[in-house]
């Protein structure tokens, strides 16, 4: 099929051309069946044409290169000519400040001759065009691939230095740089000490000015013990200082003397690091942090670390002494003894907490986990709670028997709802929260209708709701009326149970949430625990999730002085929402924040503040502190609607 000119083409090309814009192309695909005929006598061998349009391409004569290479394109077959051809008129056209025509020209060289030398200044010219009608990602691609064909080191510099400029004005940090490793690659090759020099200074005023530390990080995983991570590392440990993060700040300083020992600012580092090390000894009082900052719980670890420095920001007269639970470094002991905390807030698991009690409790130190809350998998344990009922344990992690309990009273006492379905995760969480559901649910005089479990990474929930169904007919659902010309298993269902219990996480509830329409469970309250306080409940649940209810032990969005004030400063400092294990660390640090500026000048102090601590108006919820067992709760209750999470108490 013969293409025809763009629209763009046939508004910008002169009156003339646009007659044979039809055709002017078709040299390249195939024969023009509407070129008028000519003769070898009356017209100048295709050559020559080519050669005159070159002539008026280095003349500067846009409007007869323009004119010559129309004219050349109609009679000739795609030859190896054809892209210079095409690339010569793009070039004119683009001159002309006819853009459109420019890139349709261009493009077209690169579709018909993918392999032609003349790609590589196709590519370099489309990007330039792109560039200047501020389209950047057109740019970069055509740049990209321009630099990539190009072999000429002289012809690389400039196309680096214009990506440079794209890569720094869309904020592409890791590209910045790599992009400056290039342009000093060729600087080293060509021994250009003047441009090497500027190079490096570019690399020092990026980076000394980059401010973000997620792609400063992306960099120095990207490149490791060579320049310019040294400086990126520097970099990094400064903007932890600036947003008083100790933690952060020690592990890229200790990070930058193992991949640079014999940099010149090695020795700075060291005598920082010795100097961070004194100022926490030299502080009137230090607590102690131990959280899982490597390894699989990091994330929770992290964000529990980062409650904790929201809390210690008016802290001034306190100092942290961060370790790392996961870390094989020197012995808890040594660490308890050189640093000499007051209390200790974490750790986080409860296999952690074994470990550390019998040290902290010889050096009379309170314990104030911020997770961990005792018991097998997460539920309180009555035995674990007389082993441990000595006033120098303390938790704030939320239950999973809290979260039981709460749902069954909300179930019962304000939905009225007494026969309830569970669905669970099968998975020691899961079936964990059903039993203890279930117990709860029976006491308050409700019945469990169906309990069925699925597969952790299940999607299709049709065989459990089937089932559901069974039992439901079993017992009390009903089906009728009968419908004329249908089988009994497809007349209207009526649910006889009121609610249904789905202690999983966000996204298979919202999957569940949608599929139950289609087996004619509707209408039907929806019930659920902390794994439902994620967007992808909304994402996957759609108008499903409305009105479904769930608790948790923290919500971002309720409108208490504490609560806005966390998460306003939460936000400022990193850029993210706060989660339940920031809060429960917020406040687990500010209580004992609290007891040192209460007047506490040892542990057994502490411990005593913290053992007389009721209703503390905690961002995690009113907490009552219980030496040895889990914090007694008010959980936050919240429901579906609009489209949001709003809460119900």
């Amino acid at each position: 099929m013969i293409r025809k000119a763009s629209t763009a083409i046939t508004t910008l090309l002169p009156a003339a051309i646009v007659l044979t814009a039809g055709w002017l192309l078709v040299g390249s695909v195939g024969r023009a069946t509407a070129a008028p005929p000519t003769g070898p006598s009356s017209a100048p061998s295709a050559q020559a044409v080519l050669d005159a349009a070159r002539q008026a391409d280095a003349a500067g004569d846009n409007p007869r290169v323009i004119e010559l290479i129309q004219e050349w394109l109609k009679t000739q077959p795609a030859n190896e000519s054809t892209a210079e051809a095409f690339y010569l008129i793009g070039r004119a056209a683009w001159r002309q400040q006819q853009a459109d025509d420019a890139v349709f020209y261009l493009r077209k060289l690169m579709q018909d001759a993918p392999h032609s030398p003349w790609v590589a200044d196709a590519s370099a010219l489309l990007g330039q065009i792109f560039m200047a009608q501020g389209s950047t990602g057109d740019a970069i691609n055509y740049l990209e691939k321009a630099v990539g064909l190009q072999t000429e080191p002289q012809l690389r510099r400039p196309l680096y230095e214009q990506l440079l400029g794209l890569y720094r004005k869309t904020g592409r940090l890791l590209k910045s740089v790599e992009t400056l490793l290039a342009l000093r690659r060729l600087a080293e090759s060509a021994g250009d000490a003047e441009a090497l020099a500027g190079v490096n200074q570019q690399m020092r005023d990026m980076i000394d000015g980059a401010t973000d530390p997620e792609q400063l990080t992306h960099v120095a995983v990207a490149i490791t013990r060579r320049f310019p991570a040294d400086l990126v590392l520097l970099r990094l440990a400064d903007l932890a200082g600036q947003r008083h993060e100790p933690f952060e700040e020690e592990q890229w300083l200790r990070r930058f003397l193992t991949e640079f020992p014999k940099q010149p600012q090695s020795g700075e580092v060291s005598d920082r690091l010795r100097a961070m090390a004194a100022a926490v000894k030299a502080k009137p009082s230090v607590v102690g942090v131990l959280l899982p900052l490597s390894g699989p719980a990091q994330l929770f670890g992290r964000s529990a670390l980062r409650g904790v420095e929201v809390a210690w920001e008016a802290a001034s007269s306190i100092g942290l002494a961060i370790r790392d639970s996961q870390s094989g470094e020197g012995s808890l002991e040594r660490w308890i003894d050189e640093s000499h905390p007051l209390a200790i807030i974490g750790p986080l698991l409860n296999r952690e907490v074994d470990r550390l009690l019998p040290l902290a409790r010889r050096a009379r130190l309170p314990v104030m986990s911020p997770g961990a809350t005792g018991g097998m998998d997460g539920a309180s344990d009555a035995s674990t709670m007389l082993r441990d009922r000595q006033n120098d344990l303390f938790r704030n992690g939320l239950t999973l028997e809290q979260q039981a309990r709460t749902a069954a009273d909300y179930a019962v006492n304000r939905l009225t709802a007494k026969r309830i379905v569970i669905l669970y995760p099968e998975e020691p969480y899961g079936r964990t929260l059903k039993e203890l559901f279930s117990t709860e649910l029976i006491r308050l005089g409700g019945e469990v209708i169906a309990s069925v479990g699925y597969a952790r990474d299940a999607t299709d929930f049709s065989a459990q709701l089937r089932a559901v169904k069974a039992a439901d007919l079993a017992r009390y659902g009903t089906v009728g009326p009968s419908v004329e010309g249908k089988p009994p298993n497809q007349w209207p269902y009526t649910p006889g149970f009121d609610a249904i219990l789905l202690p999983g996480d966000a996204e298979q509830v919202g999957m569940i949430a949608s599929q139950l329409a289609f087996h004619g469970i509707e209408h039907i309250p929806l019930i659920g625990m902390g794994g439902w306080n994620r967007p992808e409940l909304l994402t996957f649940g759609g108008r499903f999730i409305e009105g479904a209810v769930f608790v948790d032990g923290f919500f971002a969005g309720n409108e208490s002085p504490p609560v806005k004030e966390f998460v306003r400063r939460y936000r400022m400092r990193y850029h993210e929402e706060p989660d339940l294990f920031a809060a429960q660390a917020y406040d687990a640090a500010r209580m004992v924040i609290g007891a040192i500026e209460q007047g506490a000048k040892s542990g057994e102090q502490v411990r005593d503040y913290l053992s007389g601590i009721k209703l503390y108006p905690g961002v995690s919820g009113a907490t009552t502190l219980v030496p040895g067992g889990p914090a007694q709760k008010q959980l936050f209750i919240i429901t579906i609607q609009g489209g949001k999470f709003v809460q119900v108490n």
